[in-house]
């Protein structure tokens, strides 16, 4: 009967878990504000690195590959400037969590969108290249496309290995920031 008691006291017992803006904005805080800020900055470097390879363009010997690596490239320039943009508007300590959430998904689905098309664009060129090489040059052997072959793989991988560095990383660790705060908050609404 005592047992009943306590058991029944215990659940009479208002529990109340106060998470305010401030608290949810320190737990977004540290790891989430640095991950944010480094995506912010590698995308205005891809802005710059952007221009630099415009500039170079003039480097490739084929009319054919020079304006497909120019009107990719102000394609990619462009679509630098709104990231850079879209990323500026998110406010991580005046937005809600719902609002940041909904900004991260789209990012996220933005720089998948960018991985692809990015990766899909370096086929593209390097095959042109290949192709326009094949086309033009009579001594092009096996010699040659094995060489080939291996820088492409390589740049493939190096390709790769740069947009985990540079960008995946970052992105997955402010999703975790931001699911740690929406658990909190869920957690919140039973009390």
């Amino acid at each position: 009967m005592d047992l009943d008691q306590m058991k029944k006291e215990w659940q009479e017992t208002p529990l109340e878990v106060n998470v305010g803006e401030e608290k949810i904005g320190q737990m977004i805080g540290n790891e989430g504000r640095s991950a944010f800020r480094k995506l912010l900055r590698n995308e205005q470097i891809a802005i710059i690195v952007a221009v630099l390879c415009a500039l170079i363009s003039g480097i490739f010997k084929y009319p054919e590959l020079v304006w497909f690596y120019r009107i990719t490239i102000a394609l990619g320039f462009c679509w630098q400037i709104y990231k850079v943009v879209y990323l500026r508007r998110v406010d991580l300590i005046n937005m809600s969590i719902l609002e940041i959430s909904r900004s991260y998904i789209r990012y996220r689905k933005m720089a998948i969108y960018e991985i692809v098309l990015g990766l899909v664009w370096f086929w593209a060129f390097t095959g042109l290249y290949a192709y326009l090489e094949y086309i033009h040059n009579e001594f092009f052997g096996i010699y040659e496309y094995l060489v080939f072959g291996i820088i492409f793989g390589l740049g493939f991988l190096l390709c790769l290995w740069t947009i985990w560095r540079l960008q995946w990383r970052h992105i997955r660790q402010l999703g975790r920031s931001i699911r740690e705060v929406q658990e909190l908050e869920k957690g919140n609404e039973f009390y």
